[in-house]
């Protein structure tokens, strides 16, 4: 109760500025506490596709490991209702989510959940294009 009853709103159930500065002293941190924000490992891939983007080595050249790349749904997608494209942080393409991973990625980025990709490895061959960029995916959620 914290001494708090006569400043509680029982009408609209709204906590005052001053209720707040008294949970904040609670916190022992003298301002407001932000809502616990926790980052969730889902899983790690490749990047599908990479062999048809123009330029991938040099867009895989410049991630580096930790780099935070973008997850896009793509529904309407020709080959694919549940593509996700993976963009570097310029927001060019780097390829897709592998098929076989993207159904509940999917259904999770639909939902409105916040996921991103964090580059784990890069392997660019020089000879030929051929490019490997695994990446772990992460959930953020409040």
């Amino acid at each position: 109760n914290c001494g708090m009853d006569s400043e509680y709103d029982m009408a609209d159930g709204l906590i005052k500025a001053e209720q707040w500065k008294e949970i904040a002293k609670l916190y022992g941190s003298g301002g407001i506490p932000m809502p616990f924000v926790q980052e969730i490992f889902l899983l790690e891939c490749e990047i599908a596709g990479t062999g048809f983007i123009k330029e991938i080595e040099k867009r895989a050249g410049a991630l580096s490991e930790g780099s935070i790349v973008s997850l896009v749904r793509e529904p309407e997608n020709k080959y694919d209702d549940l593509a996700i494209r993976v963009d570097n942080p310029a927001g060019e393409k780097l390829g897709y989510i592998p098929r076989r991973k993207n159904e509940i990625l999917a259904r999770l980025l639909d939902g409105g959940k916040m996921l991103y990709g964090k580059v784990s490895e890069t392997d660019i061959s020089g000879d030929g294009g051929w490019v490997e960029i695994f990446i772990q995916i992460y959930m953020k959620e409040l």
